[in-house]
Order: structure tokens, then sequence, then C-alpha cells
């Protein structure tokens, strides 16, 4: 990851090539929203500033270490983006690893909005991303409560643990479990299961068919601290080794929030093309 300031912006002139515009929506355009042409796919991002803090982290920072996702994605993998907010993850990944098949999960429904826009911002992201407009479960249910904060169009938060990081307003979104989209949908391999959801993260993967949590071969889970339980940082690490997993790095974000990069031990390298 990233910190000095000198190294996200070479970052950010390395992977975007109208790259003033971060700092137009930064200073001067803050309630705007800026459109960013990525390098390597010519991409274009709709972005708005209250989505500036997760485009520094995608796209700035190296939030989700691409050295990993090199190492871990082969041509074709399959990804499952839970919390893909507008698409920023799913567009790096897709502008990593343009063969890559990317199922984002969002169920917010102004940030899914956005995110079907990014996700056909050029013909190779429309190739390789597929919306789901909805929540990503572990158990069985149709649809879940969610909770957001009203007065915010957008929400980087949202979860369905009420009250949760001050939202407090609940609407009612579809939700989908994870064995019956990976059936339905023929999957029979995970490369990636990337978790970003705001506390929902432990009821995903606790309640997940061992058999479906079997097919993961790579992990990123963003872990928030829930309850002094099983819904925290040194919980979640015990679940993914009994699991299977070998936790390769962890980072502490502050706090309460961690993030994880684990895999399976017996995972594949992807072949070099």
């Amino acid at each position: 990851m990233v910190n000095s300031s000198l190294g996200k912006y070479k970052l950010l002139m390395a992977q975007v090539a109208n790259w003033p515009a971060y700092f137009w929506l930064k200073w001067f355009n803050k309630s705007g929203t800026a459109h960013f042409r990525l390098r390597r796919s010519g991409a274009i991002l709709q972005v708005n500033a209250t989505m500036l803090p997760v485009f520094k982290e995608v796209f700035m920072r190296d939030g989700y270490d691409e050295q990993f996702l090199k190492a871990h994605l082969p041509n074709g993998a399959v990804v499952l983006d839970v919390g893909a907010n507008i698409g920023l993850f799913a567009a790096y990944v897709a502008n990593l690893q343009p063969l890559a098949h990317i199922h984002c999960f969002e169920p917010l429904p102004e940030n899914a909005l956005v995110l079907r826009q990014n996700a056909t911002a050029c013909p190779a992201f429309a190739a390789a991303i597929t919306v789901v407009p909805a929540a990503l479960t572990g158990g069985h249910s149709a649809s879940i409560s969610f909770y957001a904060d009203a007065s915010k169009p957008f929400s980087q938060t949202a979860s369905t643990i009420p009250g949760f990081l001050n939202n407090n307003d609940c609407i009612t979104v579809p939700a989908v479990q994870l064995s019956n989209y990976t059936s339905a949908n023929g999957i029979s391999c995970i490369h990636l299961l990337k978790l970003d959801c705001e506390g929902s993260e432990y009821d995903i993967l606790y309640d997940a068919n061992p058999q479906v949590l079997a097919m993961v071969q790579a992990l990123i889970v963003e872990t928030h601290f829930v309850d002094t339980d099983t819904r925290n940082f040194e919980a979640m690490q015990t679940f993914l080794n009994a699991a299977g997993f070998r936790i390769l790095n962890t980072h502490d974000v502050g706090d309460g929030l961690h993030l994880t990069w684990a895999v399976r031990p017996n995972a594949q390298p992807p072949k070099l093309t």
C-alpha cells in the first residue's frame, strides 16, 4: 500500500491519462463528478466527489495490492466483487486482467446505477463485468433490510447492520445466496472473492456452504469490528485458518478496520502468456 504523496501521485499519473481531473474534483468541484480515462483500457470512469476516497484507495494507494492480484488472477479468472460500490475495484481488475469475469454485487440503487455505467465504460469492461444489483448473502433470503443515510445520494458505508457507521434509514433490497448464484451461473472455481461489505462479511463467509467456500482460491476481505464474540478481525483470522486458507498479509486500517489477503495453499499460480 502506497502512503507517500509522491508515490500516490506517480500511481495516479501512471494509470489515469487525464490525471489533473483528480485535483479539479478534489479542490474546485467538491460536489461534482469527474470522468477519469484509464491508460490501459481507455475506459472512462464516472466518479462523483463522494466516492473520491474510494478512487484514491484503488487507483492511487494500491489498496488491494496489484502484485497479489497479478499472482492470483489467471486468464479467464472468475472474480466475485461483493460490495462493488460504483465499480472502481472491478474496473481496476478489468484494466489489469481484461479476460477476467467479474461479478459485481451492489444493492444500493444509487451506487448500482453508476456501477452499470462504469461497467460499460469500454467494450472490454462490458465483456468482463456482470452487474448484480443485489446483496450477496450466505443464507437463504430473497430480500434483506439495508441501512443507509437517506441524506446522502451515494454511500461507501451502507450496511445490513442497523445504525452501523451512522446508517439508520432502512430500505429493502434484493438478495442472492452465494451457493445459489454460483450454481445458477455454472461457477465451479472462484479465483478471487473480494468482500468490502460493511459488516456483512461475517454472515457471508460463516454461513457459506463449505463446498462453495472450497471453490475460493484467493480472498481479500475487509473486516469491521462489530462485536467481541465472532464478528471481529481475530475471529475472522481463526475462521479462515480453519477453512483451509493461508493468510499472506493483513493491514490495520484503523478504527477496528482491517484488510486480509489469503489463499488456498494448493492454488495454482496463473500461467504467463
